[in-house]
């Protein structure tokens, strides 16, 4: 970090630092600046911490440091308006820092106080923050809920009831009859607690289950509105979702567990939610679709790679070749070395053995490939390679190739391409 005159002249190093800074803040008084960022202890999977630095010395103190959780919006939504700045911010005295973390399955707000060298959360109940800020002694933050999109809420810092303050998100759902997604634990084969969620559809008797998958993997489903899912639930399908290992928001060792390990402990944590889910809830085991983006498009790949549980599948914005992502993404280089574990000149192997197109010859659920020409995330030879393989070996497989939209279509597309993405989604799995 450095500091420049707003006058002009040349620049002098605050901080200097190994790792990801993502956000910063000075306090009130200038002698201190407060951060975001972590040092790549366990690479991508390292909680994202608090630390404040002195701006004459640059002495660098993590705040943080036994706060088993990464301090950042992890949570998945398709109706977020915007990018929030989520900088850790001074109160007044500079006596307490804020900031915003996720948990399980919502984002929390929380301060550090200096004088107590300690925590505090503060209560929004189900209310997840995206955005705050203050004024005098109130805080302003917009928050989601399961079923409505951001509002406007308002707390005294000194305590006291949470006040809405708009009504903008609730108006613009109402009378759409959201069905309310049922929260529950179930305990994993080798012993792990994992939270997930059931979502009956609005429509008896369903058409189907739909397994929804997120990216990542070091995100998180909650109890944020998620659209995608209450369109499913509308058209007759029940949706069913959880946070299998690798998932922010349970700490580091949980998100650490499927680095080099993509398709094992996280695909059983799937397939082993998926039974759960239909014993509590008595499914039909004949009728159930999965779908997922980024790494939940990878995932839909392997799972269809190594079962045939599943009626139809749609994989979104995917990766099917380690070997070839690692040169084309945007982030290829070094993401694939830090999740993989390898890079293609050691060893090749490596990423191919995790490659679901090694696999592709095992495919025999019907798949729809939905991939946007501009995504430099997981670039579209990712869906090139898959769908031809399927072809080749006579598979059912259909490519959509959406042109002029990247890797975020699905949460900031041009409406009419987003529309269009459902609507060709709920197709497959009807015709199915």
């Amino acid at each position: 970090m450095y500091e420049v005159p707003l006058s002009g002249g040349s620049p002098r190093r605050v901080v200097g630092w190994r790792g990801p800074i993502n956000a910063l803040s000075l306090s009130h008084k200038g002698d201190r600046l407060a951060f975001l960022g972590h040092d790549m202890r366990h690479g991508q999977a390292t909680n994202t911490k608090l630390y404040v630095a002195s701006t004459a010395s640059g002495k660098v103190e993590c705040l943080t440091e036994g706060f088993d959780r990464s301090l950042e919006n992890s949570l998945n939504t398709d109706v977020r308006h915007r990018n929030t700045d989520l900088s850790p911010l001074w109160e007044r005295s500079d006596l307490r820092v804020y900031f915003v973390y996720t948990d399980r399955w919502i984002t929390r707000l929380a301060d550090y106080d200096f004088e107590s060298s300690s925590v505090k959360v503060i209560d929004t109940g189900r209310v997840s923050v995206e955005g705050y800020h203050f004024v005098n002694e109130n805080i302003y933050f917009t928050g989601l809920t399961w079923g409505e999109p951001a509002d406007l809420y308002a707390l005294n810092q000194g305590g006291g009831k949470m006040r809405r303050l708009t009504g903008f998100g609730a108006r613009s759902v109402r009378g759409m009859g959201f069905v309310e997604p049922e929260r529950f634990a179930f305990t994993a084969s080798d012993g792990k607690q994992l939270d997930g969620w059931f979502m009956r559809s609005s429509k008896q008797p369903a058409k189907g289950t739909i397994l929804e998958i997120h990216g990542g993997p070091r995100t998180a489903y909650g109890e944020v509105l998620m659209f995608e899912f209450q369109f499913f639930a509308q058209a007759g399908f029940n949706v069913i979702f959880c946070n299998p290992r690798g998932s922010s928001g349970y700490g580091e060792e949980f998100a650490l567990s499927v680095v080099g390990h993509y398709g094992e402990r996280d695909y059983q944590d799937l397939m082993e939610f998926v039974d759960y889910v239909v014993s509590k809830f008595n499914l039909d085991r004949s009728k159930l679709y999965v779908t997922g983006g980024s790494y939940g498009g990878f995932m839909t790949n392997w799972i269809i790679t190594h079962t045939d549980r599943f009626q139809a599948a749609v994989t979104q914005r995917s990766i099917s070749n380690w070997v070839s992502f690692y040169g084309t993404s945007d982030i290829g280089y070094h993401f694939t070395y830090d999740q993989i574990g390898s890079r293609p000149w050691e060893n090749l192997d490596k990423l191919w053995d995790k490659s679901p197109l090694k696999y592709v010859k095992n495919a025999r659920t019907p798949l729809l490939i939905h991939h946007a020409e501009m995504d430099f995330r997981c670039p579209i030879e990712q869906a090139e390679q898959f769908f031809t393989a399927l072809r080749e070996l006579g598979r059912e497989a259909v490519l959509i190739r959406v042109p002029e939209e990247g890797h975020e279509l699905s949460r900031s597309g041009k409406p009419s391409r987003r529309v269009d993405r459902l609507k060709q989604m709920l197709e497959w799995f009807e015709s199915h």
